[in-house]
């Protein structure tokens, strides 16, 4: 029932193109709307009406959610590199110290000890996101979908009372416009060779 919380119908729009039709590696709009920023928050966007099937406004607290389990995943998996790391070193130094305690004693060592064996955790199968939010907080994603707005490529629904700061919460509405998904599509088909 998530959908019902965090997708809103889009009214009276016309779009250019479906959400299918605009390709692009996760979070990553190269030179769309020059400035990072804007084009992780158009490319987020985009991500979950392609994930919907249609074009969707967006709740501001779907896509922090999003982060969030994108934040945790990138944390699970380089901890697991990190321990792995360290077990490759712990066992190279002790292999290191076997070596030498068989040579020493010219191996008896090896008749009571075991060789050390490298024990790895397998680092689990995920594609990190070429994503500016990872790397510098969702302060960038919140910058993003203002400047967005303020060029015409959003429209942002608040059903909080705006008391002038500059922000974003989590009721807030993210919906694309047509301007967005046609600058989208204009750039993508001037990279075609022709």
């Amino acid at each position: 029932m998530e959908n019902a919380r965090t997708v809103y119908e889009i009214d009276g729009e016309e779009m250019p193109c479906e959400p299918k039709d605009l390709r692009f590696y996760p979070y990553a709009l190269m030179n769309t709307f020059n400035r990072g920023e804007r084009e992780e928050a158009a490319a987020r966007l985009v991500k979950v009406a392609q994930e919907e099937g249609r074009w969707v406004g967006v709740s501001f607290a779907r896509i922090v959610g999003k982060v969030v389990e994108e934040a945790r995943k990138s944390s699970e998996v380089s901890g697991v590199k990190e321990r792995n790391w360290r077990a490759s070193w712990k066992h190279e130094h002790d292999i290191r110290r076997y070596r030498l305690l068989a040579i020493l004693t010219l191996g008896a060592y090896t008749l009571f000890v075991k060789k050390p064996v490298l024990s790895l955790e397998p680092v689990p199968e995920w594609q990190e996101p070429f994503s500016i939010v990872l790397m510098y907080g969702l302060s960038s994603l919140v910058d993003g979908f203002l400047e967005l707005q303020e060029k015409g490529f959003v429209r942002i629904t608040c059903t909080h009372q705006d008391d002038g700061t500059k922000g974003m919460y989590p009721d807030d509405v993210i919906y694309p416009t047509a301007s967005l998904a046609g600058r989208i599509l204009e750039v993508q088909k001037s990279r075609q060779v022709h």
